[in-house]
């Protein structure tokens, strides 16, 4: 497998060590996804795109931070034992942090094979282990 570079605009810097993943569904399908995370105008990116090709974009580099799942202000129990606050007790984003990868899916849609095992090599990628301790 290969990861294909296709570098979005819409990210920050950030000062976090990357420690963990969440998931996303695009809610869209390629090609018109892979453009929307690339438009400067969406203000959305991720980490990684997955296609149900199974084909593995890059958009934003693990150092920096996709402008993907902004702000949450009421996490749920689950992501409560895997988000971090700031000092003064804020949440901080969790793109920060975590690996940001978008899938090629439809609200009731499942994954496909191609995009299990495009996960599974791509997981396989990161320098540190996947558990319930940092997956989204």
């Amino acid at each position: 497998m290969k990861i294909i570079q296709k570098p979005s605009p819409n990210f920050s810097t950030s000062k976090y060590t990357k420690v963990g993943v969440q998931i996303h569904k695009t809610l869209g399908l390629m090609p018109w996804t892979l453009e929307w995370l690339r438009n400067p105008t969406a203000w959305a990116s991720a980490h990684y795109l997955i296609t149900k090709k199974g084909e593995i974009y890059q958009l934003v580099q693990l150092k920096d931070r996709p402008w993907a799942a902004g702000r949450i202000n009421k996490p749920s129990d689950r992501a409560r034992k895997i988000m971090i606050k700031t000092p003064w007790r804020a949440w901080v984003q969790p793109g920060h942090y975590l690996v940001q990868v978008e899938y090629e899916c439809l609200l009731h849609e499942t994954y496909t094979k191609e995009q299990y095992d495009a996960t599974v090599w791509l997981f396989n990628q990161f320098d540190f282990e996947i558990d319930d301790s940092n997956f989204l």
